[in-house]
Protein backbone atom coordinates (compact mmCIF):
# COMPACT_ATOMS: atom_id res chain seq x y z
CA UNK A 1 0.00 0.00 0.00
CA UNK A 2 1.26 3.60 -0.60
CA UNK A 3 2.22 5.92 2.02
CA UNK A 4 -0.69 8.83 0.89
CA UNK A 5 -2.72 5.78 0.74
CA UNK A 6 -1.79 5.05 4.34
CA UNK A 7 -2.14 8.52 5.46
CA UNK A 8 -6.01 8.69 3.94
CA UNK A 9 -7.45 6.11 5.17
CA UNK A 10 -6.07 7.33 8.95
CA UNK A 11 -7.89 10.47 7.94
CA UNK A 12 -10.92 9.02 7.52
CA UNK A 13 -10.70 6.39 9.96
CA UNK A 14 -9.30 7.69 12.91
CA UNK A 15 -9.72 11.51 12.19
CA UNK A 16 -6.20 12.11 12.29
CA UNK A 17 -5.76 15.30 10.84
CA UNK A 18 -2.98 15.10 8.34
CA UNK A 19 -0.82 18.38 6.97
CA UNK A 20 0.04 18.29 3.13
CA UNK A 21 3.70 19.08 2.37
CA UNK A 22 2.30 21.25 -0.43
CA UNK A 23 0.79 23.89 1.88
CA UNK A 24 4.13 24.62 3.78
CA UNK A 25 2.65 22.65 7.09
CA UNK A 26 3.97 20.31 9.00
CA UNK A 27 3.89 16.31 7.39
CA UNK A 28 3.75 14.97 10.90
CA UNK A 29 0.59 13.39 11.87
CA UNK A 30 -0.68 13.26 15.14
CA UNK A 31 -3.22 11.41 16.85
CA UNK A 32 -5.63 14.32 18.86
CA UNK A 33 -5.17 13.83 22.95
CA UNK A 34 -7.38 11.94 25.27
CA UNK A 35 -10.13 14.20 26.98
CA UNK A 36 -9.10 15.58 30.03
CA UNK A 37 -11.15 14.34 32.56
CA UNK A 38 -10.73 17.27 35.03
CA UNK A 39 -11.43 19.55 32.27
CA UNK A 40 -14.44 18.04 31.25
CA UNK A 41 -16.37 17.90 34.00
CA UNK A 42 -15.75 21.67 34.38
CA UNK A 43 -16.54 22.77 30.52
CA UNK A 44 -20.19 20.55 31.57
CA UNK A 45 -21.22 23.12 34.10
CA UNK A 46 -23.94 25.36 33.11
CA UNK A 47 -22.36 28.13 33.96
CA UNK A 48 -19.33 27.66 32.09
CA UNK A 49 -19.75 28.63 28.81
CA UNK A 50 -20.51 32.58 30.15
CA UNK A 51 -17.31 32.84 31.74
CA UNK A 52 -15.02 34.82 30.32
CA UNK A 53 -11.08 32.73 29.83
CA UNK A 54 -9.04 35.20 27.75
CA UNK A 55 -8.19 39.05 28.95
CA UNK A 56 -5.38 40.89 27.13
CA UNK A 57 -4.78 44.90 27.33
CA UNK A 58 -3.89 46.70 24.34
CA UNK A 59 -0.04 47.78 24.39
CA UNK A 60 -1.12 51.10 24.86
CA UNK A 61 -3.85 50.36 27.54
CA UNK A 62 -6.71 52.04 26.25
CA UNK A 63 -8.62 48.80 25.53
CA UNK A 64 -9.35 45.34 26.97
CA UNK A 65 -10.05 42.18 25.08
CA UNK A 66 -11.91 39.44 26.18
CA UNK A 67 -12.89 36.00 25.40
CA UNK A 68 -15.60 34.10 26.46
CA UNK A 69 -16.87 30.28 26.72
CA UNK A 70 -19.61 31.13 23.62
CA UNK A 71 -16.63 31.73 21.09
CA UNK A 72 -17.45 35.57 21.41
CA UNK A 73 -14.59 38.24 21.26
CA UNK A 74 -15.04 41.58 22.87
CA UNK A 75 -13.30 44.98 22.84
CA UNK A 76 -13.74 47.39 25.72
CA UNK A 77 -12.72 50.81 26.24
CA UNK A 78 -10.65 50.63 29.48
CA UNK A 79 -11.22 54.13 30.70
CA UNK A 80 -14.94 54.49 29.93
CA UNK A 81 -16.13 50.66 29.98
CA UNK A 82 -17.69 51.23 26.75
CA UNK A 83 -18.24 47.48 24.67
CA UNK A 84 -16.74 49.02 20.97
CA UNK A 85 -16.80 45.57 19.33
CA UNK A 86 -18.11 42.33 19.49
CA UNK A 87 -17.71 39.62 17.60
CA UNK A 88 -18.32 35.39 17.02
CA UNK A 89 -14.20 34.87 16.52
CA UNK A 90 -14.37 30.89 17.63
CA UNK A 91 -17.33 28.15 17.14
CA UNK A 92 -16.84 28.10 20.88
CA UNK A 93 -14.28 28.39 23.27
CA UNK A 94 -12.10 31.85 23.25
CA UNK A 95 -9.39 30.42 25.26
CA UNK A 96 -6.29 32.50 24.44
CA UNK A 97 -5.70 36.41 23.16
CA UNK A 98 -2.91 38.47 22.33
CA UNK A 99 -2.12 41.60 20.71
CA UNK A 100 1.10 42.08 18.56
CA UNK A 101 3.06 44.91 19.67
CA UNK A 102 1.85 47.72 18.04
CA UNK A 103 -1.54 47.27 18.29
CA UNK A 104 -2.09 46.28 15.22
CA UNK A 105 -3.01 43.31 15.26
CA UNK A 106 -5.30 40.30 17.81
CA UNK A 107 -4.42 36.77 17.21
CA UNK A 108 -6.97 34.44 18.97
CA UNK A 109 -7.09 30.29 19.99
CA UNK A 110 -10.25 28.34 20.64
CA UNK A 111 -11.43 25.64 21.25
CA UNK A 112 -12.28 24.88 17.64
CA UNK A 113 -8.90 23.87 17.12
CA UNK A 114 -8.71 27.27 15.46
CA UNK A 115 -5.91 30.39 15.53
CA UNK A 116 -6.86 33.18 14.16
CA UNK A 117 -5.05 36.24 13.17
CA UNK A 118 -7.45 39.69 12.87
CA UNK A 119 -6.23 42.82 10.84
CA UNK A 120 -6.91 45.54 13.21
CA UNK A 121 -9.29 46.36 16.50
CA UNK A 122 -13.02 46.44 14.47
CA UNK A 123 -12.02 43.77 12.00
CA UNK A 124 -14.70 40.95 11.33
CA UNK A 125 -13.37 38.66 9.67
CA UNK A 126 -9.46 37.05 10.32
CA UNK A 127 -6.73 37.72 7.89
CA UNK A 128 -5.90 34.46 8.72
CA UNK A 129 -6.90 31.30 9.82
CA UNK A 130 -4.27 28.56 10.96
CA UNK A 131 -5.09 24.87 11.90
CA UNK A 132 -1.79 23.52 12.79
CA UNK A 133 -3.31 21.62 16.30
CA UNK A 134 -5.78 18.84 16.50
CA UNK A 135 -7.54 19.63 19.87
CA UNK A 136 -8.29 23.30 21.39
CA UNK A 137 -5.71 26.25 21.87
CA UNK A 138 -5.17 26.92 24.82
CA UNK A 139 -2.03 29.37 24.51
CA UNK A 140 -0.86 31.74 21.91
CA UNK A 141 2.32 34.25 22.12
CA UNK A 142 3.78 36.33 19.56
CA UNK A 143 7.39 37.41 18.98
CA UNK A 144 8.03 41.50 19.22
CA UNK A 145 8.14 41.77 15.19
CA UNK A 146 5.24 39.37 14.74
CA UNK A 147 7.80 37.25 12.83
CA UNK A 148 7.05 34.16 15.02
CA UNK A 149 3.86 32.24 16.99
CA UNK A 150 4.02 29.74 19.39
CA UNK A 151 0.85 28.10 20.40
CA UNK A 152 0.37 24.93 22.72
CA UNK A 153 -3.56 23.29 23.43
CA UNK A 154 -4.79 20.47 24.51
CA UNK A 155 -2.98 17.84 21.78
CA UNK A 156 -0.02 18.47 23.86
CA UNK A 157 2.27 20.12 21.35
CA UNK A 158 3.53 23.62 20.88
CA UNK A 159 3.84 24.51 17.69
CA UNK A 160 6.28 27.39 16.53
CA UNK A 161 5.17 28.91 14.12
CA UNK A 162 6.72 31.11 10.91
CA UNK A 163 4.02 34.29 10.54
CA UNK A 164 6.20 35.59 7.43
CA UNK A 165 6.37 32.25 5.42
CA UNK A 166 2.92 30.79 6.69
CA UNK A 167 4.49 27.30 7.82
CA UNK A 168 5.14 25.49 10.98
CA UNK A 169 8.94 25.85 11.70
CA UNK A 170 8.69 23.08 14.59
CA UNK A 171 6.49 21.12 16.27
CA UNK A 172 7.58 19.92 19.69
CA UNK A 173 5.38 17.00 21.42
CA UNK A 174 5.77 19.15 25.03
CA UNK A 175 3.90 17.58 27.85
CA UNK A 176 2.61 14.16 29.06
CA UNK A 177 -0.93 16.00 29.48
CA UNK A 178 -2.89 19.01 27.88
CA UNK A 179 -0.92 22.62 28.02
CA UNK A 180 -3.44 25.71 29.19
CA UNK A 181 -0.32 27.96 29.44
CA UNK A 182 2.70 28.87 27.67
CA UNK A 183 4.56 32.76 27.76
CA UNK A 184 7.60 33.60 26.23
CA UNK A 185 10.43 35.46 27.87
CA UNK A 186 10.83 39.16 27.86
CA UNK A 187 14.03 38.70 26.01
CA UNK A 188 12.21 36.94 23.78
CA UNK A 189 14.83 33.56 24.32
CA UNK A 190 12.93 31.43 26.35
CA UNK A 191 9.38 29.91 26.22
CA UNK A 192 7.48 28.55 29.13
CA UNK A 193 5.22 26.28 29.38
CA UNK A 194 2.88 25.36 31.55
CA UNK A 195 0.77 21.74 31.99
CA UNK A 196 -2.06 19.46 33.39
CA UNK A 197 0.57 16.83 34.44
CA UNK A 198 2.14 19.33 37.10
CA UNK A 199 5.05 20.59 35.34
CA UNK A 200 6.51 23.66 33.95
CA UNK A 201 8.68 23.37 31.07
CA UNK A 202 11.70 26.13 29.41
CA UNK A 203 12.22 25.68 25.79
CA UNK A 204 14.97 27.30 23.52
CA UNK A 205 12.40 30.29 21.49
CA UNK A 206 14.81 29.76 18.40
CA UNK A 207 14.90 26.52 18.07
CA UNK A 208 12.59 24.41 20.07
CA UNK A 209 15.57 23.03 22.41
CA UNK A 210 14.06 21.70 25.92
CA UNK A 211 16.52 23.96 28.21
CA UNK A 212 14.88 22.73 31.81
CA UNK A 213 11.77 21.20 33.45
CA UNK A 214 10.10 22.51 36.58
CA UNK A 215 8.83 20.02 39.05
CA UNK A 216 7.31 21.15 42.42
CA UNK A 217 3.33 21.84 41.88
CA UNK A 218 1.07 19.26 42.82
CA UNK A 219 -1.64 19.61 40.43
CA UNK A 220 -2.15 21.42 37.22
CA UNK A 221 -0.52 24.23 36.23
CA UNK A 222 -2.74 26.75 34.62
CA UNK A 223 -1.17 30.12 34.13
CA UNK A 224 2.34 31.86 33.78
CA UNK A 225 3.87 35.35 33.67
CA UNK A 226 7.79 36.47 33.45
CA UNK A 227 8.93 39.02 35.62
CA UNK A 228 10.18 42.20 33.51
CA UNK A 229 13.64 40.98 33.59
CA UNK A 230 13.10 37.81 33.10
CA UNK A 231 14.84 36.64 36.20
CA UNK A 232 12.08 34.70 37.84
CA UNK A 233 8.85 33.09 36.54
CA UNK A 234 5.45 32.85 37.87
CA UNK A 235 3.15 30.07 38.06
CA UNK A 236 -0.40 28.96 38.99
CA UNK A 237 -1.41 25.60 39.85
CA UNK A 238 -4.26 24.02 41.22
CA UNK A 239 -2.50 22.92 43.96
CA UNK A 240 -3.63 25.91 45.59
CA UNK A 241 -0.24 27.75 45.17
CA UNK A 242 1.56 30.39 43.25
CA UNK A 243 5.54 29.66 42.65
CA UNK A 244 7.89 31.95 41.95
CA UNK A 245 11.30 30.67 39.79
CA UNK A 246 14.40 31.21 39.49
CA UNK A 247 14.82 30.92 36.16
CA UNK A 248 18.55 30.82 35.82
CA UNK A 249 18.53 28.17 38.95
CA UNK A 250 14.98 26.20 37.83
CA UNK A 251 14.37 26.61 41.63
CA UNK A 252 11.24 27.79 43.10
CA UNK A 253 12.52 30.51 45.00
CA UNK A 254 9.03 31.46 46.98
CA UNK A 255 5.66 29.57 47.35
CA UNK A 256 2.69 31.00 48.40
CA UNK A 257 0.00 29.12 49.61
CA UNK A 258 -3.54 29.28 50.96
CA UNK A 259 -5.15 29.58 47.30
CA UNK A 260 -8.37 27.08 47.48
CA UNK A 261 -9.76 25.52 46.02
CA UNK A 262 -7.44 26.00 43.23
CA UNK A 263 -5.27 28.92 41.11
CA UNK A 264 -6.61 30.04 37.79
CA UNK A 265 -4.22 33.50 36.82
CA UNK A 266 -1.25 35.03 38.15
CA UNK A 267 0.54 37.76 36.54
CA UNK A 268 3.92 40.24 37.41
CA UNK A 269 3.13 43.83 37.85
CA UNK A 270 5.23 46.00 35.22
CA UNK A 271 7.55 47.21 37.44
CA UNK A 272 8.38 43.54 38.66
CA UNK A 273 7.53 44.46 41.84
CA UNK A 274 3.86 42.54 42.62
CA UNK A 275 2.03 40.16 41.68
CA UNK A 276 -1.42 39.19 41.68
CA UNK A 277 -3.35 35.75 41.63
CA UNK A 278 -6.63 34.58 41.35
CA UNK A 279 -8.52 31.77 42.89
CA UNK A 280 -11.71 30.70 43.67
CA UNK A 281 -13.86 33.97 44.24
CA UNK A 282 -10.85 35.96 45.54
CA UNK A 283 -8.09 38.61 43.95
CA UNK A 284 -4.75 38.69 45.93
CA UNK A 285 -1.58 40.99 45.42
CA UNK A 286 1.41 40.09 47.03
CA UNK A 287 5.47 41.54 47.48
CA UNK A 288 6.99 39.72 44.98
CA UNK A 289 10.28 39.91 47.10
CA UNK A 290 8.84 39.00 50.23
CA UNK A 291 5.43 37.04 49.35
CA UNK A 292 3.70 39.21 52.11
CA UNK A 293 0.26 39.73 51.24
CA UNK A 294 -0.91 43.39 50.19
CA UNK A 295 -4.80 43.31 49.84
CA UNK A 296 -7.14 40.48 49.10
CA UNK A 297 -10.42 41.52 47.29
CA UNK A 298 -13.62 38.93 47.49
CA UNK A 299 -16.25 38.79 44.66
CA UNK A 300 -19.50 37.59 45.73
CA UNK A 301 -21.59 37.24 42.69
CA UNK A 302 -23.99 34.42 41.62
CA UNK A 303 -24.46 32.60 38.74
CA UNK A 304 -27.77 30.78 38.10
CA UNK A 305 -27.71 27.53 35.65
CA UNK A 306 -29.71 25.83 33.71
CA UNK A 307 -31.77 24.20 36.59
CA UNK A 308 -32.07 27.15 38.80
CA UNK A 309 -28.98 25.84 41.02
CA UNK A 310 -27.19 29.14 42.13
CA UNK A 311 -23.15 28.71 42.15
CA UNK A 312 -20.69 31.38 43.78
CA UNK A 313 -18.83 32.92 40.63
CA UNK A 314 -14.92 31.80 40.11
CA UNK A 315 -12.41 34.09 39.17
CA UNK A 316 -10.06 33.15 35.95
CA UNK A 317 -7.36 34.99 33.97
CA UNK A 318 -5.66 37.83 35.63
CA UNK A 319 -3.69 40.65 33.71
CA UNK A 320 -2.28 44.40 34.43
CA UNK A 321 -2.53 47.24 32.58
CA UNK A 322 0.72 48.63 30.88
CA UNK A 323 0.66 51.41 33.40
CA UNK A 324 0.48 49.00 36.14
CA UNK A 325 -2.48 51.08 37.66
CA UNK A 326 -5.17 48.62 37.11
CA UNK A 327 -5.86 44.51 37.03
CA UNK A 328 -8.62 43.22 35.21
CA UNK A 329 -9.52 39.76 35.84
CA UNK A 330 -12.00 37.35 34.33
CA UNK A 331 -15.01 35.81 36.02
CA UNK A 332 -17.34 32.79 35.57
CA UNK A 333 -20.10 35.29 35.62
CA UNK A 334 -19.35 36.81 31.87
CA UNK A 335 -17.76 40.30 33.51
CA UNK A 336 -14.47 41.55 33.44
CA UNK A 337 -13.80 43.90 36.83
CA UNK A 338 -11.57 45.97 36.65
CA UNK A 339 -9.72 46.54 40.34
CA UNK A 340 -7.54 49.40 41.26
CA UNK A 341 -3.95 47.69 41.85
CA UNK A 342 -3.32 50.52 44.82
CA UNK A 343 -6.36 49.56 46.97
CA UNK A 344 -7.79 46.26 45.29
CA UNK A 345 -10.92 48.00 45.05
CA UNK A 346 -13.48 47.49 42.14
CA UNK A 347 -13.77 50.26 39.84
CA UNK A 348 -15.62 49.17 37.03
CA UNK A 349 -17.40 46.34 35.58
CA UNK A 350 -17.36 45.28 32.15
CA UNK A 351 -19.76 42.92 30.48
CA UNK A 352 -21.50 42.22 27.02
CA UNK A 353 -25.17 43.18 28.31
CA UNK A 354 -24.62 46.32 29.94
CA UNK A 355 -21.15 47.50 30.61
CA UNK A 356 -22.43 51.12 30.36
CA UNK A 357 -25.09 50.60 32.72
CA UNK A 358 -23.14 48.43 35.48
CA UNK A 359 -20.31 51.46 34.64
CA UNK A 360 -19.37 52.85 37.81
CA UNK A 361 -17.96 55.76 36.67
CA UNK A 362 -14.86 56.29 38.45
CA UNK A 363 -12.25 58.17 36.88
CA UNK A 364 -8.74 57.40 37.48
Amino acid sequence: MKPHTILFLLAVFLHVPVFSAESGQDKRVTVQAAPDKIATLIMEKPIYPIGIHAIAFSPDGATIAGGDGTGHLRLWETKSGKLIHDLQAHSNWVFAITWTRDGSSIITGGGDNLIHWFEGASSTTPRRTIQIHSNDVHAVAVTRDARTMFSAGDDRQIVIWDSRRGRVRERITAHERQIPTLVLSPNQRILASGSRDHSIKLWNARNGDLRDTLIGHTGDVMALSFSPDGSLLASAGWDQTVRLWDVEEGKAVRILGGHPPRVSGVAFSPDGREVVSSSGSRLRLFEARTGKEIWSTKFQGEIEGRSAEKTGEDLSMVAFSPDGRQIAVGSTTGSIYLVLRESGKVIRTLSAQDSEQRNKGAEL
